[in-house]
This record gives structure tokens, C-alpha cells and sequence, in this order.
């Protein structure tokens, strides 16, 4: 996990990952879009603190694991996770079967149990309700009273009083006199989230 450095960017935590991937879309000589089969054993992809019970069991990794591994990320910066130090992947294993969602989302925003609930009907092919997801951390958001401008626990006063620059404005001497305000608020299309996807 990464944060921007300068001015909108300075609000957003980017979650990257270094790993190998796969495409699970292939096309035909027709040019037609279809899920690639999944492989019956697949080398470990990830890192094991964030990686799905698919990949310990290593199966073919899907839309649905990538999720899990927000979610254990987004669990761990919020409380920890129960198997942070834990280092031998068998006992790491063992530990996500068997413990239960209400002892590892306790202490977490009730939305993240909702997301659980849902990945958990997920299979290899499923198409993840992105809007559902998106809309369980909105719900959080605002039940908890906070925006996408509240301080991090990392920001001082100072860092809050600060006139935030954006790119352009580092190269344009008139932006850099206008100050931008400190409140963002994510808009999405509705219509990327309803948009039909076949495969």
C-alpha cells in the first residue's frame, strides 16, 4: 500500500501488487470473449497474510480472491489480522478455515462481515457485484459520519491547514495561488456497475 504524495493523490491509498498474473478472460479465433478454464493445481501467488483459501489450497485464483485480499488487507489496517505472525503456511492455513467471520470482522465496520457474506457465495467464474461491495463501504462511510477528507492517523494540524496542489499546479504559477478545498467525494457511474458483462 502506497499514498500519494502530492495533492488529490495525497488523499488515496493505492493498493498495488507486484505479483504475477494471469488473465482469466482468453479469446477464440472469432473474437469471441469466454472465462479461461481454471487449472486443476496452480503454483502459490501472493503473499500468504492477504491471499484467499483458494490460493493455500491452490486452486485457480478468480475475481472473488482478489476481493478476499482487500478485505484482509482493509481488516488488517483497521485491527490486525489473528494470523499476522504467523509465518508457516500450513498453520496460516488452518487458522482463515477455521476461524469464523464474527471473531475476525468483531471489531471491524459491520459492512465488511456484508462483503464477506457475499464473496463467500463466489466461485472461480463469478463476476463479483462490484456495485454491492461499492455500496457496503458508501453504507460504512456514512453510518460511521466520516468523509473521504477526514485526517488519516498519520496527519497533524498541519498537514490539515495546508493547501493541497495537485500536478497542474505545481506547473502553472496561477493554480498555485488558488487553493484547492480538503473536501472529496467519490462519484461513480452507476452505469459501470449495471453494465452486462457475458463472460
Amino acid at each position: 500500500m502506497v499514498v500519494g504524495l502530492h495533492g488529490r493523490d495525497s488523499r488515496v491509498i493505492f493498493l498495488i501488487d507486484y505479483g504475477m498474473v494471469r488473465s482469466f478472460v482468453q479469446k477464440d479465433d472469432k473474437n469471441n470473449s469466454s472465462i479461461r478454464k481454471p487449472r486443476r493445481k496452480v503454483l502459490l501467488r501472493g503473499t500468504l497474510r492477504y491471499c484467499s483459501i483458494n490460493v493455500h489450497k491452490r486452486l485457480e485464483q478468480g475475481r472473488v480472491d482478489d476481493l478476499w485480499s482487500l478485505l484482509y488487507m482493509l481488516t488488517e489496517c483497521y485491527v490486525g489480522l489473528p494470523w499476522s505472525s504467523v509465518t508457516k503456511e500450513d498453520k496460516l492455513q488452518s487458522l482463515k478455515e477455521s476461524i469464523s467471520d464474527h471473531v475476525l470482522f468483531e471489531r471491524c465496520p459491520a459492512e465488511f462481515r456484508q462483503i464477506s457474506d457475499h464473496l463467500k457465495t463466489l466461485k472461480y467464474d463469478s463476476r463479483p457485484s462490484y456495485k454491492q461491495i461499492y455500496d457496503c463501504f458508501i453504507k460504512g462511510v456514512k453510518r460511521l459520519k466520516t468523509d473521504f477528507s477526514a485526517a488519516y492517523d498519520w496527519e497533524d494540524e498541519k498537514d490539515l491547514l495546508e493547501p493541497l496542489k495537485t500536478a497542474v499546479s505545481f506547473s502553472d504559477p496561477k493554480m498555485a495561488k488558488k487553493p484547492l478545498t480538503r473536501k472529496f467525494f467519490i462519484f461513480i457511474s452507476s452505469k459501470n456497475f449495471f453494465k452486462e458483462i457475458y463472460f
